[in-house]
């Protein structure tokens, strides 16, 4: 399964990475991470996430 980020979503994740790592050196990048083994976890096992309703090509998922 392939999946892309909408260019706002993008911009969103660095904004959102570089606003932690304000808190701690290194603690945006953890962030990103995070963000990227989620998806990569969703991509995985699609099924296994629930599906955003009126949505079906979207799911939530709730990282470990």
């Amino acid at each position: 399964m392939k999946y892309s980020f909408h260019p706002s979503a993008k911009m969103e994740l660095s904004e959102a990475a570089h606003y932690y790592e304000t808190f701690r050196t290194g603690l945006g990048a953890e962030f990103a991470k995070e963000v990227y083994s989620t998806v990569r976890r969703i991509t995985e096992f699609p099924e296994a996430w629930t599906p955003v309703p009126g949505c079906p090509t979207l799911a939530k998922a709730m990282s470990e």
